[in-house]
């Protein structure tokens, strides 16, 4: 005479939230007789252990230094001669602010080759890239192009791209990721020989009480000095 038992499977935890570089656990609990085999599997594949992901006994796994491409649904499948079931739980990461993993440097050139500058950001949720000259939204041309897409691990790449540069293209670019867990910006110089230019500035408010920071939108290279006057009268007046 042989005993059954109907198999039951679940994972614990059956949701988690995990910070990026962390460790997760999940563990299949079991009942039912006669069992035979366990398999896991994430998003419906079978799983392949590696450095980070192994099995510590056929029903725990564990999960280490978590990365972007560990979000998911889990799943631990236990079968036998009679039956099959499966047991589904889901990792979440936590938010992350963003980062700059890729930041483009300064450069000094010549009128008339076009110029690429790059930003790439990582963070949860997956961040957005906006770009500034001088601290102002990017001049609008024929010839200045921005791109941006999103990589399949949740990462942000964007290009300012410009073709046929000219003197007045110079000055402080700044890209600036964004996201609802924080932001981070980078700053380098494009400076390209001519002569020198201010860019217009449009009108600039400012709060009775606070600081003002006004930086001045120049272009063309070398510039030997920059002064900024207020109703014809050179600044600083006072302290």
């Amino acid at each position: 005479m042989s005993v059954t038992s109907p198999l039951t499977a679940a994972i614990q935890p059956t949701v988690q939230t995990v910070n990026l570089g962390k460790i997760a656990d999940l563990i299949c609990s079991i009942s039912g007789f006669p069992k035979q085999s366990i398999s896991w599997l994430k998003d419906g594949h079978p799983l392949r252990a590696g450095a980070r992901v192994r099995l510590l006994s056929k029903e725990h796994m564990r999960i280490t230094s978590i990365t972007k491409e560990d979000k998911g649904m889990y799943q631990c499948m236990v079968k036998n001669d009679l039956e099959s079931v499966q047991a589904t739980a889901e990792l979440r990461l936590g938010e992350v602010a963003p980062q700059l993993i890729y930041k483009f440097i300064e450069q000094t050139m010549q009128p008339g080759p076009s110029v690429s500058l790059k930003c790439s950001a990582t963070g949860n949720p997956t961040p957005k890239i906006v770009w500034h000259l001088d601290g102002f939204p990017l001049p609008n041309n024929d010839r200045l192009m921005i791109g941006q897409y999103v990589t399949m691990f949740g990462d942000v790449i964007s290009h300012v791209n410009i073709s046929a540069v000219k003197s007045e293209d110079g000055g402080d670019y700044e890209c600036k990721a964004i996201s609802r867990a924080g932001e981070a910006s980078h700053t380098a110089r494009l400076n390209i020989y001519g002569m020198p230019y201010v860019r217009p500035m449009p009108k600039l408010s400012a709060v009775a009480g606070k600081s003002f920071f006004l930086k001045c939108p120049v272009a063309g290279y070398p510039i030997d000095s920059i002064t900024i006057e207020k109703d014809g009268v050179k600044l600083p007046t006072n302290i």
